[in-house]
């Protein structure tokens, strides 16, 4: 991605649904869907994300209330919860169908429901009601916070969705007022004791299912056009008042060699709309001088109130010293502020070691013609991890509504940050689309207009 405003060029580097299994306690992580659910009964805005769990037992449960599936969601306010049945039943009137949210992942503290030592309940959810379970109890007092409601079409039925706050807090002993429901990750448990009773999923066997909270879709922008001219930075100031926005400044292949007074205001102009601003330096694959390029940094940091910084031209193979490599320029900048992003840029598929160690923390995986687009494949431990740590850029994409698709398989790809142009080489970076209000818009649209 070093393109500059002389349009200098580099040589061009040239799925998965969004649950996946990872390696955290029992069945693993699964990576959440950032949408807002209205709970009414009627299941139809729940399309397009897919179970993050099915039962793995057949019919267990004849009389009573047998878990088939079970789907997972969030939005900024709320956590959403469906599940469906394999019979008709009624999991909401005799008050005896449970869901358990675990929000420390510690099956030392909470309750354990069922008996299940691999889980220790934060909070327990049966219809529109919330208790809390942080002290180990089955029931500590309702939740008064939680805001919960459940929705449902008919009453025996099939089909059940529900919600609860994400702020909601203890109210007995020492969890009064504390976040009950505010990690990153959680776990999740469904139990009856209708029937014979059922649970999703069924921990005896398969252990525990865990949900990583998804942020809203952003766009990370290669801003690499001056800020004065074309208007480019004031559409980005709009958009950032719409959407999360990082824009990529890039003066000259680097900071250059001084300030540039139009940057200063630029970047002032995107931080009060909302939006933020990392720096570009490249790496040529680990064989730049990691001095060379440290300085650039602590450069960009004397010139410039930046968020952090992009790293083109990241190598991705497993080379142990490439690894080091960027795993010290990572150590580098987050000694100058801990606070700082960074974005590597290894342009396709990287290795996990890369997220791991870390090097940075979050990773452009395709950079690429967007007629490619449609054939790239994820690495299979992508789903493992939240959104937000992998990016998308196909350019030339030549219409609106193509771009609307490639958003949408974005999402389907566990994305979280895209950014798609219909601008081509030489530089495809030295404009804004034709379409980017539309694609502002149409983000804004699967955020729930939430930023």
């Amino acid at each position: 991605m070093q393109f500059e405003q002389t349009a200098q060029t580099k040589n061009q580097k040239m799925n998965k649904l969004l649950f996946g299994i990872a390696s955290l306690c029992g069945l693993g992580v699964f990576a959440g869907t950032f949408k807002t659910i209205t709970i009414n009964g009627n299941t139809s805005d729940w399309a397009g994300i897919a179970p993050a769990y099915s039962d793995e037992d057949g019919v267990n449960n004849p009389t009573g209330v047998d878990f088939q599936n079970v789907y997972l969601a969030n939005d900024t306010n709320y956590l959403y919860i469906r599940f469906t049945l394999k019979q008709s039943a009624d999991p909401i009137t005799a008050g005896n169908t449970y869901l358990w949210f675990d929000n420390d992942n510690n099956s030392a503290t909470g309750f354990n429901p069922f008996g299940n030592l691999n889980f220790g309940a934060s909070l327990m959810l049966i219809g529109n009601q919330a208790y809390q379970e942080a002290g180990g109890g089955f029931n500590e007092g309702t939740l008064t916070n939680a805001n919960a409601a459940y929705g449902a079409a008919s009453l025996p039925g099939t089909n059940f969705e529900f919600r609860i706050a994400r702020k909601v807090t203890g109210v007995a002993g020492a969890f009064a007022g504390v976040p009950l429901l505010n990690n990153p990750t959680i776990g999740v448990q469904l139990g009856t004791d209708t029937g014979t009773a059922d649970s999703l999923p069924a921990w005896a066997n398969y252990g525990v299912l865990h949900y990583n909270f998804s942020a809203p879709l952003g766009l990370m922008v290669p801003a690499y056009f001056s800020p004065s001219t074309g208007g480019y930075w004031n559409a980005l100031n709009f958009a950032a008042t719409r959407v999360p926005l990082i824009a990529i400044m890039n003066p000259n292949s680097g900071p250059g060699t001084s300030q540039s007074s139009a940057y200063v205001q630029a970047l002032a102009s995107l931080h009060q709309a909302g939006g933020q601003v990392i720096g570009y330096v490249h790496t040529t694959y680990g064989a730049r001088s990691l001095s060379t390029v440290e300085a650039e940094v602590a450069t960009y940091i004397s010139f410039y109130n930046i968020d952090g910084f992009f790293i083109d031209e990241m190598a991705n193979d497993q080379n142990v010293t490439n690894i080091a490599y960027y795993a010290s320029l990572y150590d580098y900048i987050k000694s100058q502020n801990t606070n700082y992003i960074v974005t590597g840029n290894p342009g396709s598929n990287t290795q996990e070691s890369y997220v791991t160690e870390p090097t940075a923390d979050n990773f452009l995986i395709f950079e690429d013609n967007g007629t490619n687009y449609g054939n790239f494949t994820p690495a299979a431990w992508v789903s493992n991890y939240p959104a937000r740590k992998f990016v998308h850029v196909p350019y030339a994409v030549t219409s609106a509504t193509t771009m609307s698709n490639d958003v949408a398989t974005a999402l389907s790809r566990n994305a979280g940050w895209i950014y798609i142009t219909d601008d081509t080489l030489s530089n495809p970076y030295d404009t804004l689309p034709s379409y980017w209000t539309n694609e502002v818009n149409y983000v804004r649209s699967l955020n729930g207009g939430i930023k």
